[in-house]
Formats: C-alpha cells, structure tokens, sequence
C-alpha cells in the first residue's frame, strides 16, 4: 500500500536517495532543505507503508520575483522509484502539489521543465492538460535542450472543486464565456461547473455594480448648490451689502456670477473688518503710551472682541 503525505526533514535522505536513482540531473542535500524550509506546504513523498520506505517524491517551490504581486508554482523535481511506475503515484503527488499550491499561496499557475527526450514524462504532463510554452536550448548541464510547460490552475480548482486561499482575487481574471463554451465538453461533474459559473458571474456582476455607483458618486453632477455656494451665500447674509445682492437665479451662469459678486463683497467687507480693528489696537496702544484714557471713537463692528492685551486703554463704544 503506497500513502501520499507531506515531506517532513527526516524524509530528505531517502528523497535524495530516490532523486540518485531515478534522475540524470541530481540536487544536494541543502538545496531540498531549503525547499523544505520555505515551502513546507507544497512537498509531498510517496510512502510503502508495509515497508517504511520513500518510493516517491515531489518537489516544488514559489517563484520568489514576483511572489508578492503573483505567485507563481514551480516543479523543481519529481521522481518515483522504477518499480512503482505505471501505478498513478506520480499524477497523485502533482495533484497534492498543485492543490496545495492553490489553497496556500493562491498560485494561478504552475510552471515546469522536462528533457525533449523523456517521453512518459511529457505525456504525464499533457494529460495533466500542461501545455508547452517554449523550449530553451541547453538548459541541462549535459546540453540537453528543456521544454518550458505551464498550467493554468484557474479552471484546475474551479473543475476539480479546490478551494483557493482567496477566492475573490483568484478567480478575477478568469474568462467565463470561455468556460461557458466549452462546458460542454469538459470532463467532469456539469452541475457543478453550472453551479461555480453562476456564483462567479454574479459576483463578477456585484463588483461591476459597485464600481459603477462609486463612481458616479465620484465624478457624477454636483448639485447647483455646492458647498462654495453655501459658504458665500452666508458671508452675504452677514455682511452689511447683501441688501444689494442680487438673488440668484436657477440658472448655471446667473449662480456662477452671483457667487463670484458675492465673494468680492465678503472679502471687500472682512478686509475694512481686519482694517478696523488694526486701526483700533494701534490708537489703544498709543492711548496706553501717552497716559490717556480715551481714544478717538468709532463705529463699532458687531465682530469685534476686547482686546485682552489692553486692558488700561478701553475704547468706549457709541451706540
């Protein structure tokens, strides 16, 4: 009886063990450690249980240059020992990698590389619907040339039912009318797919909804009345010349000139306001100087305060 389960530290030997074995291209001991290290997660052994021994393995790791703005899988080595081929282990440890790279690390794909020469290992990966996204000459240290293969995970989780870490972002770009076409003639469960198509249109469409009304909340029409209008119409009210304010009209431009009239008048009267009581502090402080105990009078201003600085020079106010 061959168990799928998560690498631990003590595996690493034997994992190296079965990588001598199996594979022309071979890693040392700290490099799987590392794996280990970082990515616990997303390593996964193939265990006999009647005999205690690892028969398999698969090794993997995120891509660490674009891991914050999207992280991306990698297979780095996968490996099972020559008598216990052909039994489904290898497909079942890519399975157990790759689900964990979605629900972990929300990875929207993965990607690997394989010998032009190794057929049963390019089958396994087309009939993990892998598709060839290039080939680079040389890449292994005995020159043989590797072909770059890549998985799209998105319809991966949403086919086989995995759950990502977050399924509002890792679902974003899937394109549904692509999956809607071709529900027909996939492999699997339709309900089920019906059933995720469905949640995901409506969520796509909510979204959709709420950037809509955010923007027109955003940079939809202002109301004729805004809040400079508002602030100019009470300097009006406040200032002794709003009697010969004109009111203005329902009309953009009589409103607009309105408003512009109204704030020359209200900055017209604060500056004679501001002249005013400067005028005044400076007659206080010439009375304090000189002895005196009156100033020349004013009128009054209803927005005046007592200056608390003079307090031996007070200015009488003439009703």
């Amino acid at each position: 009886m061959v168990s799928i389960r998560k690498m631990r530290m003590v595996d690493l030997t034997s994992v190296q063990h079965v990588n001598y074995v199996c594979l022309a291209e071979n890693f040392r001991f700290k490099y799987a450690m590392y794996h280990l290290l970082a990515w616990p997660q997303i390593s996964f052994v193939a265990e006999d249980v009647a005999k205690g021994t690892i028969i398999g393995y698969c090794l993997a790791k995120m891509d660490e240059d674009d891991f914050e703005v999207r992280p991306l899988g990698y297979i780095t080595s996968l490996a099972v020992h020559r008598q216990y081929r052909r039994r489904g282990i290898a497909t079942l440890l890519m399975e157990q990698t790759i689900q964990a790279m979605i629900s972990v690390f929300n990875t929207p794909e993965v990607t690997l590389h394989v010998r032009v020469t190794n057929a049963p290992a390019i089958v396994l990966y087309t009939k993990m619907n892998f598709k060839e996204v290039c080939r680079d000459p040389r890449y292994y240290f005995d020159g043989e040339d590797g072909i770059l293969m890549k998985l799209d995970l998105l319809q991966y989780a949403l086919l086989r039912g995995v759950q990502p870490a977050d399924r509002g972002t890792f679902f974003l770009k899937i394109d549904l009318k692509k999956m809607i076409r071709q529900q027909d003639s996939l492999k699997s469960d339709d309900s089920f797919v019906a059933e995720e198509l469905e949640k995901l249109s409506l969520q796509m469409k909510e979204n959709d909804r709420k950037k809509q009304a955010e923007a027109n909340c955003e940079f939809g029409p202002k109301a004729s009345t805004s809040s400079d209008a508002l602030k100019a119409m009470r300097s009006e009210a406040s200032s002794p010349s709003s009697s010969t304010t004109s009111t203005p009209t329902s009309t953009p431009t009589s409103t607009a000139t309105t408003t512009k009239r109204t704030r020359s008048e209200a900055e017209a009267a604060g500056a004679a306001r501001w002249k005013a009581r400067k005028e005044d502090r400076r007659n206080k402080r010439k009375c304090k100087e000189s002895g005196q105990d009156e100033t020349p009078n004013r009128k009054p201003d209803p927005d005046d305060e007592p200056d608390e600085g003079a307090t031996g020079c007070s200015s009488p106010r003439v009703p």
